[in-house]
């Protein structure tokens, strides 16, 4: 399970995929069960296998006796489901509540951020820029971030404020 993790970290989500296929703990209780099934999901949703992950990531929410990994498949699973049109709002209320009823600590900075940069390119403008806002309000040296700034003024500019756009742009 430690070598799989690795592999994700590293972005070789096939790699770990097929070592986790390997050990086949899909029948198994117990923590270390819910990590492998976590990892698992996370291959997979990472090469395009959604259903299949989302049944494990559903699965996860659902039977977890860890608070973490219940939330951590709430999310992963929030954000396939919006890679799909006929799920997407579905995702985003789940990642929307997920964000708001975990503290900052309990979330990730990668999560809140992907979160807002989805809605983005969706073409959310309105709920892009209020995840913007709530991130950078969140995790104050993300306003360090160029990228989150363009972001958050892109969001501003397709909503016609302008002047706070404008104002995005230049702190970037």
């Amino acid at each position: 399970i430690l070598k799989a993790s690795l592999l994700v970290a590293q972005g070789k989500f096939a790699d770990a995929a097929q070592m986790l296929s390997a050990l086949d703990m899909s029948k198994e209780k117990g923590l270390e069960a819910e990590d492998y099934r976590l990892l698992m999901a996370e291959a997979l949703c990472r090469t395009n296998k959604r259903a299949e992950a989302n049944t494990l990531l559903d699965n996860l929410v659902k039977e977890a006796s860890r608070t973490e990994i219940k939330t951590r498949a709430g999310l992963l699973l929030g954000f396939s489901e919006m890679e799909e049109p006929s799920t997407y709002t579905t995702g985003v209320a789940r990642v929307r509540l997920l964000l708001r009823t975990n503290p900052g600590d309990k979330i990730s900075e990668v999560d809140a951020k992907s979160f807002a940069e989805k809605l983005l390119q969706a073409g959310n403008a309105a709920e892009a820029e209020d995840e913007y806002r709530r991130y950078l309000e969140a995790f104050p040296s993300a306003a360090m971030d160029p990228s989150v700034l363009e972001r958050r003024g892109q969001a501003l500019f397709m909503l016609g404020r302008y002047s706070e756009s404008a104002a995005e742009f230049v702190k970037a």
